[in-house]
């Protein structure tokens, strides 16, 4: 949802519409980082209603990203969506300390 923090690195990025709709694609349901567009597939499931972005790559940790769905999204009847968009942060990225390689002697 909106503002959520703590978004798992590796989650895609789910919309379920109240009704099934037309038209979601790359360029109608996007993905920054700050300016810059984080590369992504977007699916639709069988229903129509459930639109699924998957980053090409893992977020970066404790990041915030834009989800932006645009009015080329149509429902059935051609009606376009009003323009919508809200905001995450991604999860921190766990700190991993060496254990070092133990020598044999």
């Amino acid at each position: 949802g909106d503002g959520a923090r703590s978004v798992p690195i590796n989650a895609p990025v789910t919309v379920t519409f109240s009704q099934p709709v037309l038209g979601v694609d790359s360029s109608t349901f996007s993905l920054a980082q700050g300016t810059t567009a984080v590369p992504a597939t977007v699916t639709m499931d069988a229903t129509g209603r459930i639109a699924t972005l998957t980053p090409t790559t893992p977020f970066g940790g404790s990041l915030a990203y834009t989800a932006t769905l645009t009015t080329g999204i149509t429902g059935v009847t051609g009606t376009p969506i009003l323009g919508y968009g809200w905001t995450f942060t991604s999860t921190a990225v766990p700190k991993f300390r060496s254990a070092g390689v133990p020598s044999v002697r």
